[in-house]
């Protein structure tokens, strides 16, 4: 009887969903159109975006393969001010490559950057991380439904926007279907229905200005990374989607940006932590972290032999002494654990090293796709919206562990000491490295960022104007 009612349940909750996306289509339907635009140039590209590493990361790397492999197509990149290094740097990387590259063009934006914005709306200066934090499932909405659009809508003229990052299993059990498609309805009313939305949408019009997002004579395609065995299989792909492997930015190598790590690095296999730049520790966390690192460091040296080392990126929240790292102490002097608040080297070049026996990180979208093309195991530590996502999608498709199951967005030692050992020398542990490596073996046929350039490429030389 149960699959029954849970299945008219479903289709009751789906006919609703539907109903509310059509409402909510039918009044953006209503937005004017604008035919009167200006006609861009051909083999010419301008990349808006934000400013934060996590936000811009993969725009960044798909202008590195534009400039590398299309030389022939201009690139425009419009950010924040601090972005202008990166994209400096950026060009004279790509030069390495094909000394036919051509320069980006850098265009400032002025006023808030993102960072700045979501400040300002959370009503502090250097936020928080504790901010940002919630549990999984579906009791956090509400606590979601206090932060979000502080995330989503910074400036106060976007639409509230309700996401969740949600515990729930995939495939999805039989019994949560109706919760499931409860959280997709909220979302589609909170997108295209909420007042806030449909006020903010008429603002631009409002001043005579264009839908930014509007699609020019049906020329519009969508970009997204979709590897199979390692992101949530789909049946159905819109033609207008282009799906890639994982766009990640590449830099120097290691030895080159700082030849002392890197040579470190050669010494044991490395457990990498690193939780992102928006996560800050407090004394308690870092402490549970120090503890769990331990644990790790003493179960993995055997007849004199390290079988693993720590390299920990540390930022706290706030100032505090160095009684958290007492525990590491005989570790920090024999060089088994190095504890830094910035890696001299990026991830990717570290991981491209061969020497990063597992990628412990927060779950971000950048984090996930790095491991993946480093084809290094994960251990995911989420504490907050699609983190959560990417903590369970690693599980499922077999490439790491969701550390703290069951206590997030908080810690214990046993939670990350236990996942940490199971990704260097767990049961599963030979099974993850195979598929990780076995992944991004098929993707360094194609990196995902060519991909994309070479769509983006074929785009901009579609004949608008004449060249």
């Amino acid at each position: 009887m149960a699959r029954p009612f849970f299945t008219a349940v479903a289709v009751l909750a789906a006919s609703l969903a539907v109903l509310l996306a059509a409402f909510g289509f039918r009044n953006e339907s209503e937005d004017r159109v604008v035919t009167d635009y200006v006609r861009g140039k051909n083999n010419t590209v301008l990349f808006l975006t934000n400013s934060e590493y996590g936000l811009s990361n993969v725009h960044v790397a798909t202008a590195q393969s534009l400039l590398e492999n299309h030389p022939h197509v201009r690139v425009h990149f419009a950010s924040f001010p601090r972005m202008s290094g990166r994209i400096a740097r950026v060009s004279s990387l790509a030069r390495l490559q094909n000394a036919s590259a051509p320069n980006i063009t850098f265009h400032e934006l002025k006023g808030q950057s993102y960072a700045a914005a979501v400040e300002e709306k959370a009503g502090f200066v250097n936020l928080s991380s504790r901010w940002f934090e919630h549990w999984p499932g579906l009791s956090a909405y509400p606590r979601m439904g206090t932060i979000i659009q502080g995330l989503v809508a910074p400036w106060g003229r976007d639409a509230y926007l309700a996401l969740l990052g949600s515990d729930m299993p995939f495939p999805v059990p039989w019994s949560r279907i109706p919760e499931n498609i409860y959280l997709a309805s909220r979302f589609i009313y909170s997108v295209y229905i909420a007042s806030q939305r449909r006020s903010s949408t008429s603002l631009p019009r409002k001043h005579g200005e264009p839908r930014t997002s509007q699609a020019r004579d049906g020329k519009e395609i969508f970009i997204a990374p979709h590897i199979p065995g390692s992101t949530l299989p789909l049946n159905a792909i819109s033609k207008s989607t282009i799906g890639t492997n994982s766009i990640v930015l590449r830099s120097a190598a290691a030895a080159q940006q700082d030849p002392e790590l890197a040579n470190w690095l050669k010494r044991a296999p490395t457990l990498l932590v690193n939780l992102g730049s928006i996560y800050k520790y407090t004394e308690e966390s870092a402490s549970i972290m120090a503890q769990a690192i331990q644990v790790v460091l003493g179960q993995t040296k055997v007849s004199g032999t390290s079988l693993v080392q720590v390299l920990w990126k540390h930022s706290p929240d706030y100032e505090y002494g160095n009684d958290f790292s007492a525990s590491l102490e005989g570790y920090i002097a024999e060089d088994r654990v190095r504890i830094s608040s910035w890696l001299p080297i990026d991830t990717m070049a570290m991981l491209e090293t061969g020497r990063i026996v597992a990628s412990v990180h927060h779950g971000g979208a950048n984090s996930y796709h790095e491991a993946l093309s480093g084809g290094v195991p994960h251990v995911v530590v989420p504490m907050w919206v699609d983190l959560y996502n990417y903590a369970m999608l690693a599980e499922l498709t077999g490439v790491g562990i969701y550390a703290t199951r069951g206590t997030a967005p908080h810690w214990s030692v046993e939670g990350l000491s236990k996942a940490f050992l199971g990704v260097v020398n767990g049961p599963k542990s030979a099974s993850m490295r195979e598929k990780a490596q076995h992944i991004a073996q098929l993707m360094r046929k194609e990196p995902g960022s060519h991909q994309a350039a070479k769509a983006i490429a074929e785009l901009a030389a579609q004949g608008l104007v004449p060249p």
